[in-house]
């Protein structure tokens, strides 16, 4: 029987594979993109044991992870201690953008042959890079510093198709809220109000599911961008 558990660093693989095998596929993905979808997860899960306590995985009932919640309660914090990440691992595995001054697109047209298979768009491994080396770009320090300073946690849930809609990504949600709060009581960090998210166009069937759990659409999104924010009481 299925049930959830802390994360142990035996899942990382796993993780890693629940990640990919979850990615959207009309966005695109090569396979340098595919590779550098779960940098986040590792970093929070096995270079950064202190935030672990933030992570859990939804255990099929064999120790295989079929599922799971990571994030942070403060994400100033995380990035403050991102660096020794890129310099002792990241760099060794990855190599640097051409360039970080400025962000480049995370959609590109695709080449003529794949547009006639599927979009006309695909993910720009180089705008993956970028995020994996400054990875408050992808958090939105700079065009939503406001929402971050009040709702500074956040998290991220996946789960495989045939554990979907049987109530587990509700229990993930509530979980995370529990290990966040509890990490303030004890002086571990700075939430603000709360949790916040956000959730891509292509990926927007998924904001009723945030919505019942708890969260609120907050003004400020694009045409290509919801924000979710949910108040977490200490």
């Amino acid at each position: 029987m299925a049930f959830l558990r802390p994360f142990d660093p035996a899942d990382a693989d796993q993780a890693a594979y629940i990640c990919r095998a979850t990615l959207l596929p009309g966005l695109g993905w090569s396979e340098l993109a595919a590779r550098l979808a779960p940098v986040a997860l590792r970093v929070l899960t096995v270079e950064w044991p202190s935030r672990r306590k933030q992570c859990f995985v939804l255990d099929d009932g064999t120790g295989k992870a079929v599922g799971y919640v990571l994030g942070c309660p403060d994400v100033f914090a995380f990035v403050a201690a991102y660096r020794p990440y890129v310099d002792q691992v990241l760099a060794s595995d990855v190599p640097p953008p051409a360039q970080l001054e400025t962000q480049v697109p995370l959609l590109v047209p695709r080449p003529l042959a794949a547009a006639a298979e599927g979009g006309e768009t695909e993910i720009n491994p180089e705008c993956l890079v970028q995020w994996a080396y400054k990875p408050e770009w992808v958090m939105g320090f700079r065009d939503k510093a406001d929402m971050l300073e009040a709702h500074r946690a956040t998290l991220h849930i996946d789960l495989l198709p045939e554990f979907q809609r049987q109530g587990w990504g509700r229990k993930l949600v509530d979980l995370f809220v529990g290990s966040i709060r509890q990490s303030v009581r004890d002086g571990q960090g700075d939430m603000g109000r709360g949790v916040h998210l956000f959730i891509g166009e292509e990926n927007k069937q998924v904001v009723d599911f945030y919505q019942k759990c708890g969260f609120r659409l907050r003004d400020g999104g694009d045409k290509r961008t919801y924000w979710l924010v949910k108040d977490v009481d200490v």
